[in-house]
């Protein structure tokens, strides 16, 4: 057996020393939100409301649709049914074909990314028909978005959902008020959904047609007077993440967006970097694919964890 030359050694040796770097990295994000999963159920037992600062709460109702293509339907939206949807109350996965699996909710819509925004008004427009009193808050979500639903409760534990409220990751590049990025995930109060029903698609207020679906939902919602809550930790740290947990990490990066650095929280959008920088009161992260969402719920609630 001949030995290899070094040039050679070294890159096949880079491919797995990422790999399994990038896991490293995953899983010590996980575990940050896991400490604070693991010490309140040791508290409190199974059963309860999280609460970051273990007190008893209320268990806000949570209603979550998750928007997918049918090319997902049995590997992304897959794993999001198989993971955190599990933990809402009500869950659907709205689409332009059907899946008895997914038991999708279908719309007649031609499926590109030049038709999000009439899919998304669709959808909260059936929400509010079929589903208004089955929650008090409605969360949007992509089927690469994973959602710390315990940390979500928390943080709207601290909002009435009898008014209207708007909470995502916030970003200002097409508008002079902030809106609320697609791919973190954001979440409207029983009373925005129905303001947006009765006042924004009634009277006519919001196109329902435009390019970009988080931009033209907010330009509607700012337009009919919903509030932006706050989506930050007593730090200053964003809760709702637009990126992979690695990403995040990892800081600023040329190759990013220009929206992310220009966000509502400009000194937060890619110019720190590091784990501490990540909250641990974390809401979601974006662009996670289904091995790392099924890694992070089995870390997050299936790996066994010693009596104390």
């Amino acid at each position: 057996m001949t030995a290899c030359m070094d040039v050679q050694c070294s890159s096949s040796l880079m491919a797995p020393n990422r790999k399994q770097f990038k896991i490293f990295v995953l899983t010590a994000v996980i575990f940050i939100v896991l400490l604070n999963t693991y010490v309140y159920y040791a508290v409190n037992g199974p059963g309860t409301s999280l609460s970051l600062n273990h007190k008893k709460i209320y268990h806000p109702r949570l209603l979550c649709w998750i928007l997918t293509t049918k090319r997902n339907f049995k590997t992304k939206a897959k794993a999001v049914k198989d993971t955190w949807s599990r933990r809402c109350d009500v869950r659907l996965f709205v689409a332009s074909d059907k899946d008895d699996a997914l038991n999708t909710t279908v719309f007649n819509i031609v499926d590109s990314r030049e038709t999000l925004t009439q899919k998304t008004f669709a959808a909260f427009e059936y929400v509010y028909k079929h589903h208004i009193n089955d929650a008090d808050w409605f969360l949007k979500a992509d089927d690469d978005t994973y959602i710390f639903t315990e940390n979500l409760r928390h943080l709207l534990t601290s909002y009435n959902p009898d008014h209207p409220w708007f909470i995502g990751f916030p970003t200002q590049l097409f508008l002079s008020s902030p809106y609320m990025s697609g791919g973190a995930g954001y979440v409207i109060s029983k009373s925005a959904l129905e303001k947006f029903y009765r006042v924004g698609l009634s009277q006519k207020l919001c196109p329902t047609t435009g390019r970009f679906e988080d931009k033209d939902f907010g330009e509607c919602l700012y337009k009919i007077g919903v509030k932006t809550g706050k989506s930050q930790d007593a730090n200053h740290r964003t809760l709702f993440h637009p990126f992979h947990p690695v990403t995040m990490i990892n800081g600023a990066d040329p190759n990013l967006p220009k929206w992310f650095y220009i966000s509502r929280y400009p000194g937060l959008a890619g110019n720190t970097r590091g784990i501490d920088t990540l909250s641990e009161d974390t809401v979601s992260f974006h662009y996670v694919d289904p091995g790392s969402m099924y890694l992070m719920h089995f870390l997050l609630y299936d790996i066994r964890r010693p009596a104390s």
